[in-house]
């Protein structure tokens, strides 16, 4: 059997060059400029982030990509900087509501009655001190983030290639426990209690790369401080070998949150970054200097 093809058109058509700078520039914002490792490890949550931020105007700036808007909620996410500022509007304002917390200004809502049936009976408190009276439950709280996300997903921009996804860290003073919940840019939420118990969120070449290092290590026995160390490594090994440029520091150093089963959730002491940063300095210099050779086993 013949196959009879249409002739073709050799014609070589080069590139526009103003065309495929806008077009490179274009694809650049589009992608998740940022970086943030999260894990839930047997004695509490951590995350890590890095600080770059890439503004519409091309400038770079340095800011805090994990807040704790409202006591014990610790929420990050990836994406444009101003949709993530209104969601954590949102965030607080919901979390106020729920709740019943008197806010100066403004009129004093009604407490949510505490339902022992919605998620094991997990309830969120304000402080480390006990709040007198239950706050809402933890999964009713995820379910109104979720249908913040997935508003801002279908309103704020309709860009397909848009992603807005949200990490939300907590604890429960009644159970003692740290939470992680991931919600996606459709709205669904992943709880990171079941199966993988760590997610990395926005740039895709950094995912790749921190799954790369975390997948052969990890296991449900790490610790906060092992976990912190291993994201830590991560985001300053991308700044420091340049290996994604939408990830960085701009000079400064990763910003670590830890929330543990026991205490109040807090952004790490400078001690500890002190610390991380002077061990993880060393590594990656021998590293730099020895490479894969670091793996031989020198006791022989």
């Amino acid at each position: 059997m013949i196959a009879h093809f249409p002739p073709v058109n050799h014609q070589l058509v080069w590139p526009d060059p103003a065309k495929s700078k806008y077009e490179k520039q274009k694809s650049l914002f589009r992608k998740n400029m940022t970086c943030i490792i999260c894990g839930k490890c047997k004695d509490g949550v951590v995350l890590v982030a890095d600080r770059k931020v890439i503004c519409s105007t091309n400038s770079v700036e340095a800011r805090d990509k994990i807040f704790m808007d409202f006591t014990p909620f610790v929420v990050a996410s990836s994406g444009y900087t101003t949709s993530f500022d209104n969601f954590r509007r949102e965030a607080k304002d919901l979390a106020v509501r729920s709740r019943g917390f008197r806010v100066p200004g403004q009129q004093v809502f009604a407490t949510v009655p505490y339902d022992p049936t919605a998620f094991s009976g997990v309830a969120i408190y304000t402080s480390s001190s006990l709040w007198p009276h239950p706050t809402i439950p933890l999964a009713n709280y995820l379910d109104g983030l979720r249908s913040i996300v997935k508003r801002y997903k279908s309103e704020v921009n309709s860009d397909p290639t848009y992603e807005f996804d949200v990490v939300v860290a907590s604890r429960a003073e009644d159970t003692g426990s740290a939470y992680l919940s991931y919600i996606d840019e459709n709205g669904m939420i992943d709880d990171r209690e079941t199966w993988k118990r760590y997610i990395v969120i926005g740039s895709y070449e950094t995912r790749i790369a921190a799954e790369f290092l975390i997948k052969p290590v990890w296991n449900h026995d790490i610790t906060m401080d092992e976990f912190a160390e291993l994201a830590y490594f991560i985001i300053k090994y991308v700044d420091r070998f340049k290996t994604d440029i939408t990830v960085g520091l701009e000079g400064q150093k990763p910003l670590v949150w830890l929330i543990p089963n026991i205490r109040t959730p807090s952004k790490a002491s400078d001690s500890y970054i002190e610390a991380l940063e002077s061990k993880v300095n060393q590594m990656l210099d021998n590293y730099s200097r020895d490479g894969i050779r670091l793996l031989t086993n020198r006791s022989s």
